[in-house]
């Protein structure tokens, strides 16, 4: 299996918030009506079938002078399109997707022409450049996306449960109710009682014009508002996500400090290539989680300062402008880690309390640092 494969499998496999395996669910959806004797042409996510066989991964740049969002990671999104559908992990062609050579890729293994006037051909690269804009894959983010930009996609393709996704709604909602009454007060629209129709505004973030006194109210740049918005949705979702993960990521955490070592004996110079993995890898998981607390804790304390204790607006105000940074570093460092949790909860799921012998610990943790390294 090539180094590429390695990368790939436990994630394809898995899932994982920095890939949105299309290819696996459009199968999956043919496999199920099939199954329900469901005879009907299925609703895909694209027009173009080898889309529809495609994978899109976050990656972070290893030129980032290229980053289309220079002002926080350099992550962008990789467009894959297999060989052999049925085993996507064997090889594939691959780009970034603002890359030149996505052109070529696209008409010689998609057959599209990306200057086509197609209505189909812009309706499906419509729909990739859409997703190239949000800092991860997570099944909420890519619905959420699509959704609000009125794509009218599979519900299949999205991983997210209703209920989940209404406990999502909740707490990003209840989170905004504050903001509305701040930023409306005592006008005519709040004593008419329409908060939540505000709060369906600033969820949707399309109409701006009636969110205009919230964009006065934190001084927010009227032509960057809509993104601004768009970012804090993201971040009050990464918040819920954070917190809901916290503690399988603690587990993994603890192994790495006290499981990580090998069942069998190893040479003295192999053992400590394997401690400066370990020791590369610890580092890497903590520095993330320690970037993830500062701006949760910085987010919270504004937002309590501000809503909780009536109090100074400025820090609150800070991170709003700050909203798109924050919202795209979040994406990036809570994928790393849940990518490489993903991987070590695959690869370790028949061992005993989750211990390896040194080849596997050796290649597992060589994939986690790989992970980390591309965020």
């Amino acid at each position: 299996m090539s180094s590429q494969a390695k990368y790939l499998f436990p994630s394809l496999e898995g899932g994982s918030s920095r890939i949105f395996n299309i290819c696996a669910r459009s199968a999956e959806l043919v496999d199920a009506m099939r199954e329900d004797g469901d005879d009907s042409e299925p609703k895909f996510l694209f027009n173009t079938q080898e889309l529809n066989q495609s994978i899109l991964v976050k990656e972070v740049r290893t030129d980032r002078k290229s980053a289309r969002y220079h002002y926080a990671n350099t992550v962008g999104t990789k467009l894959y399109l297999p060989y052999n559908p049925a085993r996507p992990y064997e090889g594939g062609k691959s780009a970034f997707l603002d890359d030149p050579r996505i052109q070529d890729i696209l008409l010689d293994h998609a057959g599209i022409d990306t200057g086509s006037r197609s209505a189909k051909v812009k309706a499906d690269l419509a729909i990739i450049r859409l997703l190239d804009e949000i800092p991860s894959l997570d099944p909420f983010l890519v619905k959420d996306k699509l959704r609000v930009e009125g794509v009218d996609a599979n519900e299949f393709y999205f991983e997210i449960s209703d209920d989940e996704w209404h406990a999502i709604k909740a707490h990003v909602s209840d989170m905004l109710k504050p903001v509305i009454d701040f930023a409306f007060q005592d006008s005519e629209e709040m004593q008419r009682g329409r908060t939540m129709a505000f709060v369906a505004k600033l969820w949707d973030t399309k109409d701006i014009t009636a969110l205009k006194p919230i964009v006065a109210a934190f001084n927010l740049p009227p032509d960057e508002a809509k993104g601004i918005f768009a970012a804090w949705k993201g971040v009050m979702y990464y918040d819920y996500e954070y917190n809901r993960c916290r503690s399988d990521w603690r587990t993994y955490g603890t192994w790495l400090e006290q499981d990580a070592v090998p069942l069998d004996f190893v040479e003295p110079e192999s053992k400590q290539h394997l401690l400066d993995l370990i020791e590369n890898v610890r580092t890497q998981y903590s520095t993330a989680m320690t970037e993830l607390q500062d701006i949760f804790s910085s987010y919270e304390s504004a937002y309590e300062t501000l809503f909780v204790e009536r109090k100074d607006s400025a820090p609150f105000i800070d991170f709003m402008r700050k909203a798109v940074r924050s919202y795209w570093i979040l994406g990036t460092k809570m994928s790393a880690i849940n990518h490489s949790v993903t991987v070590w909860e695959i690869m370790t799921a028949r061992s005993f309390k989750r211990r390896l012998k040194f080849e596997q610990l050796f290649e597992l943790l060589e994939l986690q640092r790989g992970i980390f390294d591309n965020s």
